[in-house]
């Protein structure tokens, strides 16, 4: 799931959405590393979803 607030006007709006793999790939080497993504960090965040998929 991505979470993120965004403040409306005066109102702090939730939103949620589903990442499908690829996505929760991208944001876990986004979490990892910031904005530049490498190659490196989406390899090691794909060995991280594989390690969780074995657990």
């Amino acid at each position: 799931m991505h979470i993120e607030k965004n403040i409306q006007g005066d109102r702090t709006v939730t939103t949620v959405r589903t990442l499908d793999h690829e996505q929760r790939k991208y944001e876990i080497a986004r979490i990892m590393g910031g904005e530049n993504i490498t190659e490196l960090m989406l390899e090691n965040a794909e060995q991280y979803l594989k390690d969780a998929e074995n657990m």
